[in-house]
């Protein structure tokens, strides 16, 4: 059973046709689509009507809360986000899903920066070079091995993810370098797999948000 966690803040513009790639892509594998909305537009109601599981929530959770609460629910042996504006298609979801599965890792994280990863359509150039500060950081306060840690769009195991959902604190976009930490740091084993992926105008995260992002990941690092 797969589980896949759409966390969806005012995604009615966007969620349908992410949805219904899911849907169809996915149609001859076990899988639940669970959709976590704390907005104020009609993404649940949408959501609900193309069949997935749609938690609601009246207070604003950020993109990591939403991943969280998408997890507590989620009752598959394999277990993912990704996001909900479609910039990774469904089919490049099923290659994690492959991958995963095919090695002896807890986790797979798709990339947009390994040979074979395939942009079609670029970030704009200030979202780039936000995205290269933020790695820098990243990988001189975690030491990962991973370098794309905000692609949006990973898969785990169950059981090795369980055990570190009750340790994450961060609740913003810095939620996947902690998680990825947290799970590095209790011995497990995540690979990036190269994957398709384009840019869909209407991202959430502004300039300010990157900034308490950074300050954000240094408290985590040294508070431990």
């Amino acid at each position: 059973m797969l589980s896949i966690v759409f966390p969806a803040y005012n995604e009615e513009a966007r969620i349908p046709s992410t949805l219904a790639d899911y849907r169809e892509t996915l149609a001859h594998v076990p899988h639940e689509l669970i959709v976590v909305c704390d907005g104020t537009d009609g993404t649940a109601d949408i959501a609900e009507r193309a069949g997935a599981r749609v938690l609601r929530f009246p207070r604003r959770l950020g993109k990591g809360g939403a991943v969280l609460e998408g997890f507590k629910s989620a009752t598959g042996s394999l277990v993912g986000f990704v996001d909900a504006d479609g910039s990774t298609p469904a089919g490049q979801f099923l290659r994690l899903a492959g991958a995963l599965e095919a090695g002896s890792a807890d986790g797979v994280v798709g990339s947009r920066k390994v040979e074979g990863a395939d942009i079609r359509v670029p970030a704009p150039a200030s979202r780039r070079v936000a995205s290269f500060l933020f790695g820098v950081l990243v990988s001189v306060l975690f030491h990962l091995g991973i370098r794309d840690t905000q692609c949006g769009a990973k898969l785990f195991r169950r059981e090795p993810l369980q055990r570190v959902l009750p340790l994450l604190r961060t609740r913003g976009f810095e939620f996947d370098v902690e998680l990825l930490w947290r799970l590095k740091r209790s011995g497990g084993v995540v690979r990036e797999v190269p994957l398709e992926w384009r840019w869909s105008p209407g991202s959430r995260l502004r300039f300010h948000q990157t900034v308490r992002m950074g300050l954000s990941l240094v408290r985590l690092r040294f508070s431990g």
